[in-house]
């Protein structure tokens, strides 16, 4: 399969104020994990070891006076929009519970 680069100029707003902001993943290949965080193990999908690390997640539209579509935005451009860290957000959501 080829990859292709393309540029896409509009706007984002975020519709799901309750999805979660944040998950665990393989600190190499970042894929996601059952592991609790801080936890050893070997990752299922890249098969290195490795420890579970939080990694920030934010779903949102972009959208342009035309159409909009679905995006998911990782790491650390999530990371810039939501204005925090994975790790704030859990200490965050820690104090609320």
């Amino acid at each position: 399969m080829q990859r292709s680069t393309y540029l896409v100029r509009g706007k984002f707003r975020m519709v799901d104020f309750h999805q979660s902001f944040h998950y665990v993943s393989c600190e190499n290949c970042n894929k996601a994990t059952g592991y609790d965080l801080g936890e050893n193990f070997i990752c299922y999908s890249c098969k290195n070891a490795a420890i579970a690390r939080a990694r920030c997640r934010v779903y949102l539209d972009v959208y342009d006076d035309t159409t909009s579509t679905p995006v998911v935005i990782f790491g650390s451009l999530a990371e810039e929009i939501l204005g925090c860290t994975a790790v704030d957000l859990i200490d965050r959501t820690d104090e609320v519970r």
